[in-house]
């Protein structure tokens, strides 16, 4: 398993806790989590755990054939939905679920 986390700290500190608690097989990257980790692509499960406007490209991008990936989506101060886009040999498709709240998605600034 793989992890992304944009603040140096909170990385570290993730991986601390990980090894701490036995769990060997997750990796830890500091960086901006838009970009996803294409070294190690394609993955079959995606999760983002703060809100995007919108599904990152470069992330449906790495998703496996039938893979699925699951985000907040929406912006701040506005409803956002869990969403969940799937794989399909006939491309992505997105369907909304739950209402949500969520802290935004930080990137690095270009």
């Amino acid at each position: 398993m793989y992890s992304i986390e944009i603040v140096p700290e909170l990385a570290a500190r993730a991986r601390g806790t990980l090894k701490e608690l036995g769990y060997a097989r997750v990796e830890v990257r500091e960086g901006d989590g838009y970009a996803g980790w294409p070294d190690r692509a394609p993955f079959d499960r995606i999760m983002i755990t703060a809100a995007v406007q919108a599904i990152p490209q470069p992330l449906l991008d790495q998703l496996a054939p039938g893979g699925v990936l699951v985000a907040p989506v929406g912006a701040q101060g506005q409803t956002q939905w869990i969403t969940i886009a799937e794989k399909t040999p006939g491309g992505v498709i997105q369907r909304r679920t739950i209402a949500v709240q969520f802290v935004p998605f930080t990137r690095r600034a270009s």
